[in-house]
């Protein structure tokens, strides 16, 4: 009787549902109890190395595409400074300009030829009237702020020469001294047809 009675509460609760290391019968409400927990470890067990896998496989592509961010991020800076070099307005007294001296032999045309090497400014300046003569500018001073101009050259005929002038946009206005002869003439200019800066 006392074991019919034992059976019938635990008619759905057998060893081999529970397992061998229960090796008894139980109560209805516990063996539920057992049988859900059973479940859940099993379903928990089941899907561990499936979480596993996808944390091995993902974490190396996040810390690849972070890297490829980063690399982007780097290389689009390099780019922005590499256009601004490019894109620098050059000195605006670089290039070559037409001149003209208002000489007492009369008007004397020549081209003022200004070179940037290096951040220093160099040229030669070369009469293009008869007789045809270039030098080299010795040394060429350039102010920023008020666009003031001074340079010496050389020839064998009049010796060393100074010229001072003030650059404005695509002209220029100022005077050449003959510093043997002490004579000032007069110099004008504007920059070359088909030069740019």
């Amino acid at each position: 009787m006392g074991s019919h009675s034992i059976d019938r509460r635990n008619r759905n609760c057998t060893l081999n549902e529970l397992g061998a290391a229960h090796g008894r019968y139980l109560p209805q409400g516990v063996c539920t109890y057992e049988r859900a927990r059973e479940d859940r470890l099993g379903y928990a067990k089941s899907y561990l190395p499936l979480t596993t896998i996808l944390l091995y496989l993902t974490m190396p592509y996040a810390r690849s595409i972070a890297l490829v961010f980063l690399m982007a991020s780097l290389s689009a800076c390099a780019g922005s400074r590499e256009t601004a070099t490019e894109t620098a307005p050059p000195h605006p007294l670089v290039g070559s300009w037409d001149y003209e001296l208002d000489s007492p032999q009369g008007l004397i045309t020549g081209v003022l030829v200004v070179n940037d090497t290096d951040g220093v400014l160099t040229g030669s300046v070369t009469n293009t009237s008869s007789p045809i003569l270039s030098s080299e500018i010795a040394e060429l001073l350039f102010d920023p702020e008020t666009f003031a101009v001074n340079f010496t050259f050389s020839t064998e005929e009049y010796g060393t020469m100074v010229v001072d002038f003030t650059l404005a946009g695509d002209v220029f206005d100022g005077i050449l001294s003959v510093s043997d002869f002490g004579i000032d003439v007069p110099m004008t200019g504007r920059r070359s047809t088909g030069d740019t800066e």
